[in-house]
């Protein structure tokens, strides 16, 4: 599906009880594989968050769609665009023209389904045999069976040890859980993502509001990381 570059992403749009519903969407494969585009999209269901008694209404629309249904799509859309060997593009805003960015360092700091477009990203860099671009991923969620693509994860990890760092943080954790509980602070960061001594490491950021405005904005100022180096998806 060529005509998504990697870093982009596209917007679904459905009428939904005589609403116009809108929803942004990263696809998972490739770039370079033709003819047809994979997305995971988690289902939220209502009645289960109070925050959100309807719950995730496109995602439930999605999930309701017969198997040849349509979806209208529009796009794609996005400020980051990679093109492999740690070159980014990066925009400062959807009208401006990109900016290219250097890095030999990726960090990937994501909660829950925003794990998304990190997914893609990942695949892309890892499955590249001249890429050598190194990337640390520290990935929060609720609790262990709330993990979108850890088997993917899983093995991108032990296939790829030189390349990829890989570690989990939940708010509820089983017994004997080997990683970190909690949210995201700076002493997690500061042990698990690639650090700003030199100017080549690029941090990535995706998941809720409230994820990325009280856990990992603050935590990664406190350490230093320049905001210029520092991107939300």
């Amino acid at each position: 599906m060529s005509w998504i570059t990697c870093g982009n992403h596209v917007y679904f749009s459905a009428k939904i009880d005589g609403n116009m519903v809108v929803r942004p969407y990263t696809p998972i494969t490739l770039d370079t594989q033709k003819g047809y585009v994979d997305f995971v999209i988690k289902v939220y269901k209502g009645s289960v968050n109070p925050k959100f008694p309807k719950g995730g209404v496109m995602s439930q629309y999605l999930a309701n769609l017969p198997i040849d249904g349509f979806i209208d799509v529009r796009g794609p859309s996005g400020k980051l665009e990679y093109k492999g060997c740690g070159l980014f593009y990066i925009k400062p805003d959807l009208r401006s023209s990109p900016n290219p960015v250097k890095v030999k360092h990726v960090n990937m700091i994501c909660g829950g389904s925003g794990i998304t477009p990190m997914f893609q990203l990942l695949s892309y860099i890892l499955q590249s045999k001249d890429d050598t671009t190194q990337i640390a991923m520290v990935f929060a969620n609720v609790s262990e069976k709330d993990i979108i693509l850890r088997d993917e994860l899983e093995n991108f990890k032990d296939k790829y040890p030189n390349h990829f760092r890989l570690w989990y943080t939940l708010n509820e954790a089983p017994e004997r859980w080997a990683y970190s509980t909690g949210y995201v602070n700076e002493q997690m960061l500061q042990e698990h993502i690639y650090s700003v001594k030199d100017n080549d490491t690029i941090t990535l950021i995706c998941g809720p509001p409230s994820f990325i405005e009280f856990a990992c904005l603050p935590s990664l100022i406190k350490l230093d990381y320049p905001k210029n180096m520092i991107h939300v998806f």
